[in-house]
């Protein structure tokens, strides 16, 4: 499953408070991993993330948190379903 198959739109341009590293790239809405291991995923609103390399997909409704495995250079995008995603958070574990 391509990342061309998810609806609505990659979420970009965020206001981004906290990017130690720099593994997000705001404009392309990117966030790679810095190291192996979990990652917890928070969300705001509704819509998909997608971690590539892994083909997961996380399909959220309002307030969620989910926990995932990411290695390390594996990314991870946020896709709005009519705009609705209003924020999300990735935190290593």
């Amino acid at each position: 499953v391509a990342a061309s198959n998810v609806s609505g739109s990659v979420i970009t341009n965020q206001i981004v408070k906290y990017d130690t590293g720099s593994n997000y790239n705001n404009s392309t809405g990117t966030f790679t991993a810095p190291k192996s291991g979990l990652y917890t995923i928070s969300f705001n609103g509704s819509g998909t993330c997608y971690i590539t390399s892994a083909n997961i997909y996380i399909p959220t409704s309002g307030n969620y948190t989910t926990t995932a495995y990411i290695s390390s250079g594996n990314t991870l995008k946020c896709y709005a379903y009519g705009g609705s995603m209003t924020s999300w958070r990735v935190t290593y574990v």
